[in-house]
């Protein structure tokens, strides 16, 4: 192993192409604490129902056009 990996950067190279044989990518649902319980909490989710009045409504279909061109000019 060369022990000076990071002592010289070449021209075509950046510190993140150097260091990338040292990441190891984790999920988080995978990682524990020292003890083995679980450093995040589970996730859950839910689904809350509720209806929009006329002009919220009017305001999201608005808001929604306006991303949709938005993403179609780039």
């Amino acid at each position: 192993m060369n022990e000076d990996i990071f002592s010289s950067i070449g021209i075509k190279e950046t510190l993140k192409d150097k260091a990338n044989p040292f990441i190891i990518r984790r999920l988080k649902e995978n990682l524990k604490q020292f003890d083995g319980s679980p450093l995040f909490p589970k996730r859950t989710t839910r689904t809350i129902k509720y209806d929009l009045s006329e002009k919220e409504l009017e305001l999201y279909e608005d808001i929604t056009q306006y991303v949709k061109i938005i993403l179609i000019v780039r």
